[in-house]
């Protein structure tokens, strides 16, 4: 991912209108979202190109679908009854695969200025749409859950705030890698999104960001010289600690000044509270009590989680029928197909940091604060984003050898 051009404008535009269709969450042929159909028929076209030309990333393919392929084998064998296991195994076998490789060509291939220009057009439309639905709600494209949600197209406000963060804190990282100065319509297009996830009333985007701000913190002293640095890493050498704790002293303060100031709090002393008695901290004392069943193996099986929780007695906030994961997507992936399948995750995150550049190492750390926060092992854009700092990786390391 290098600032010359390596794609046709059609490429361009097809890779911006897959990450925008992912988000109609409630648009489907059949069983299928369009979303997903159109990141399949990309990847087909990306995976014909190549193939052409000699230069299919088999090691890639092979690594993700040997691991769906050994994480549903572990699933099959389980003897527990489960619901909808099959959407999983379709998942890991035939979506995340393609997703992941999409994400990695993306890094490769993308121009970086191309690509902030189609994150950035992901942005507007994302807010457009939820602004559109909030006040105008359009039923084929709208999940309702009974409430008013800022959420646009996506299937709840947890979703929206999860991936306009990400889409957010990467072009600002991206601009940043390139040493490129803010304009006023960037400083106007990013003041815009950060009240768009203050609306979306979601806390875990401004964990996320403090966690990144945190590291690099802690990072900074260990960090002085790196060798062949580009620019990234030079510039990260340049930040000073000060500098950055004051960042996140500010966005701390910033946040709970925000949210004294709103009519319902993002956070409060008896939501946080009801979530330890009735949700989250109930949820992890039953996930303990499961995985000490089974020493600690888990291997449930996928579709584990909705059928035992769907006839749990004592009724848990969030979970029961039609909800297929918990909120802690290492303690879900830990149930169903035991710890290979937390592996598998961590190594994705491993595969995505690097220390040259500031992207790849903030949006590890993003996706692994969003995995123990949010069911988000789920989301295609996971699998897209970790696969594109694979890709920025792949490519810095070429042009290091050039």
């Amino acid at each position: 991912m290098d600032n010359t051009k390596t794609t046709t404008n059609f490429t361009l535009y097809a890779f911006g209108s897959v990450l925008f269709l992912l988000s109609l969450s409630v648009v489907k042929i059949s069983i299928v979202q369009i979303g997903q159909i159109a990141l399949l028929l990309f990847f087909i076209g990306i995976l014909l190109d190549e193939y052409r030309q000699k230069s299919v990333r088999w090691g890639i393919l092979w690594y993700m679908v040997g691991f769906g392929l050994l994480l549903s084998l572990i699933s099959f064998a389980s003897p527990e009854q489960k619901i909808g296991e099959y959407k999983f195994v379709i998942k890991y076998l035939f979506i995340f695969p393609p997703a992941y490789y999409i994400g990695v060509w993306a890094g490769e291939k993308l121009s970086l200025k191309n690509l902030i220009s189609v994150l950035e057009v992901n942005i507007v439309l994302f807010m457009g749409f939820a602004l559109l639905l909030w006040i105008y709600p359009v039923g084929f494209l709208v999940h309702d859950r009974g409430m008013h949600e800022f959420k646009g197209t996506f299937f709840e406000s947890g979703g929206f705030a999860v991936i306009l963060g990400n889409f957010l804190l990467t072009v600002v990282l991206l601009k940043l890698d390139m040493f490129k100065s803010f304009s006023k319509k960037d400083i106007a297009l990013y003041v815009i999104a950060l009240f768009a996830l203050i609306w979306s009333h979601n806390k875990s985007v401004w964990l996320g960001f403090v966690s990144i701000v945190f590291m690099f913190i802690l990072l900074k002293p260990f960090i002085h010289d790196i060798p062949n640095r580009v620019h990234s890493s030079e510039l990260y050498s340049k930040l000073h600690i000060k500098k950055m704790i004051f960042l996140l002293l500010f966005l701390v303060i910033g946040f709970f000044i925000v949210n004294s100031l709103l009519e319902e709090p993002i956070v409060s002393i008896e939501m946080i509270k009801n979530k330890m008695q009735n949700e989250r901290g109930k949820v992890v004392l039953v996930v303990l009590h499961l995985l000490e069943q089974s020493n600690w193996q888990g291997a449930y099986g996928f579709g584990f989680v909705e059928r035992f929780f769907s006839t749990y007695t004592d009724a848990i906030v969030g979970l029961g029928g039609q909800v297929g994961m918990i909120f802690n997507s290492y303690l879900d992936v830990w149930i169903s197909v035991g710890f290979l399948g937390v592996i598998y995750h961590l190594s994705l995150l491993w595969n995505a940091w690097d220390r040259r550049s500031l992207v790849t190492m903030a949006l590890p750390m993003y996706w692994f604060v969003m995995l123990n926060t949010n069911p988000t092992s789920q989301s295609e854009y996971y699998f897209i984003f970790l696969g594109l700092c694979y890709g920025y990786i792949r490519n810095l390391n070429m042009r290091k050898e050039n």
